[in-house]
C-alpha cells in the first residue's frame, strides 16, 4: 500500500500533479578504493529522543515508559560498541559523534545489525545529523543514569540551527558486514533555523555540517530487540565517487 499522510498541524498547501510509479535500478556495483579521512570515538555515542513526552516519560523514576532509550555498552574487548534498541517507534536513536572533512563523501561502518529473530535481513535507519560549520549546537550532558541523554525536538531546541538527512539500509541478519552509506543517499527530512533552506530545497548533504551518525530499528521490527555491533565507523572517500542509489530532485516542483 501506498500512503500520503498530513499531520493536522501542517501548514501551507499541497499541489499533487501526478504520481508515477517506476522502477529504480540501483547502478551497478563498482570495485572502489576507499581512503579513511576520519574515524568517530564510538566511546562519544549517546541516546536522544524526538518526542518530549517520552523524554520525560523515560527519565521519571516513577512511571515504566513505553518507549525506552537505546542501551549502550562498551564491553572489554572485541566488538567496540553494544547498542539494543526495541523499534516500537522511530523516535528512540543513538548517535555517534564524528567529523567529516570536505574531501569525503561516505561513512563505512564495520561490525554487526542483529534482531533477535530468524528474519534473514535487518532494516536499520541512518540520520546524519548536521549543524553549520559541523558545531554542535547542543550541549552533551554527562550519561543519564536514567532515560535519554538528549531530547531533540522542534520546540525544546527553539533557536537551535540544525537538521538530519536520513537513509535506510537491509542488511544480513547477524553476518559480519562493512556497509558503506554515500553521502549521496541521504536525503534531508529536516532542517530548522540555519538549515531550513536545506530542508525546503533539498540540499545534498554537506560534510562539513555533519555533527553525528545515528541509528535506529524502524517500527516493523518491534517484535524483539535489534542489537548494532559497532567495531569501527569510518567517515571516508570512496574512489570512484559513489552516485546516488535512488536519484533526489534537487529543487521543489514549480507550481502551476
Amino acid at each position: 500500500p501506498l500512503r500520503l499522510m498530513l499531520e493536522s498541524s501542517s501548514q501551507g498547501e499541497l499541489w499533487i500533479d501526478e504520481i508515477v510509479l517506476v522502477k529504480s535500478t540501483p547502478p551497478p556495483a563498482t570495485e572502489s578504493h576507499a581512503t579513511v579521512r576520519s574515524t568517530a570515538d564510538l566511546s562519544q555515542a549517546f541516546t536522544f529522543a524526538t518526542d518530549a513526552r517520552e523524554f520525560d516519560l523515560a527519565r521519571d523514576a516513577t512511571t515504566e515508559a513505553l518507549r525506552k532509550p537505546a542501551h549502550l555498552e562498551w564491553p572489554a574487548g572485541g566488538t567496540a560498541l553494544k547498542i539494543r534498541q526495541r523499534g516500537l517507534e522511530e523516535m528512540s536513536f543513538a548517535a555517534l559523534p564524528l567529523t567529516a572533512p570536505t574531501n569525503s563523501n561516505a561513512f563505512r561502518i564495520h561490525g554487526r545489525f542483529v534482531h533477535e529473530s530468524n528474519a534473514p535481513f535487518v532494516v536499520v535507519d541512518f540520520w546524519a545529523l548536521v549543524a553549520p560549520e559541523g558545531l554542535q549546537p547542543w550541549a552533551i550532558p554527562p550519561r543519564a543514569a536514567k532515560g535519554f541523554d538528549l531530547c531533540l525536538t522542534p520546540e525544546g531546541t527553539r533557536g537551535m540551527s540544525w537538521g538530519f538527512y536520513h537513509t535506510r539500509r537491509r542488511v544480513p541478519n547477524n553476518q559480519p558486514v562493512t556497509l558503506d552509506l554515500p553521502f549521496c543517499d541521504f536525503l534531508c527530512a529536516y532542517g530548522q533555523e540555519g538549515l531550513r533552506q536545506a530542508h525546503q530545497h533539498l540540499h545534498p548533504l554537506n560534510p562539513a555540517e555533519i555533527v553525528a551518525l545515528a541509528l535506529a530499528s524502524p517500527f516493523g521490527q518491534r517484535s524483539a530487540d535489534t542489537v548494532f555491533l559497532i567495531d569501527a565507523l569510518e567517515v571516508v572517500s570512496l574512489d570512484p565517487s559513489p552516485v546516488p542509489t535512488y536519484p533526489q530532485p534537487l529543487v521543489p516542483h514549480a507550481k502551476k
